[in-house]
């Protein structure tokens, strides 16, 4: 079986490949939408982040923020950042469940 800490770093690695590809792509990309033109790329970027945010509420009672959806690269690269500071946070506190049951 694979671990939850195996799991969240595999998360938090494609997340930030996935950030880090896009923000260099042209911000056309974020307008391309896939099958349906309901999400394109840039709600997609948010929803993700949005996700990690609601994972960190369950875990911490930390409330959610406006992320907002992005624009162009730069926007692309700040919330990948911001993304790989929720994965740290959602590890930190998937190790404190983990210690506490082995007390």
């Amino acid at each position: 079986m694979i671990s939850i800490e195996r799991s969240l770093k595999q998360a938090a690695w494609a997340d930030d490949q996935l950030f880090s590809i896009v923000s260099k792509m042209p911000v056309e990309v974020l307008k391309a939408t896939y099958a349906t033109s309901e999400w394109p790329v840039a709600r997609l970027l948010n929803h993700i982040v949005t996700g990690l945010e609601w994972y960190r509420y369950i875990l911490t009672g930390a409330m959610w923020t406006d992320v907002k959806i992005p624009a162009d690269g730069e926007d692309v690269k700040q919330l990948g950042e911001y993304a790989a500071q929720l994965h740290a946070e959602i590890f930190m506190e998937a190790n404190k469940a983990e210690d506490r049951k082995s007390t």
